[in-house]
């Protein structure tokens, strides 16, 4: 699986065999590790809140309490980092990654995933 970055086009690819899926793991990979090289602005940007957000939630699936609080948060944890996922996008205009306004359900104003 062969790519190109958006920002500067150097032609990215991962090491060939395997499944379409670990195809697309390893071009990622090399793609993240272009950007965190390259381009750390857009890591700083974008990357670093998103994996904190899931190092957080991986981290309090390893915990264990009684208090209805951890498992409500985890919901609400799992929720917003599907709406920020669905809300991620490319801007050709400003040739860098950015978070698009997610669908709303008027009715509450409660964020839905697309």
């Amino acid at each position: 699986m062969i790519a190109s970055c958006r920002v500067c086009g150097l032609v990215l690819s991962g090491p060939p065999g395997g499944s379409e899926q670990a195809a697309w793991d390893r071009l990622s990979f090399t793609a993240f590790l272009h950007l965190l090289k390259q381009h750390p602005e857009h890591v700083e940007a974008v990357c670093q809140p998103m994996i904190g957000k899931v190092a957080n939630y991986v981290a309090s699936l390893a915990t264990k309490s009684s208090d209805a609080r951890l498992a409500a948060g985890q919901q609400a944890a799992r929720e917003q980092i599907a709406c920020l996922l669905s809300g991620l996008a490319w801007s050709d205009a400003t040739k860098q990654i950015c978070f698009t306004e997610p669908a709303t359900d008027d009715s509450d104003g409660s964020v839905q995933p697309e």
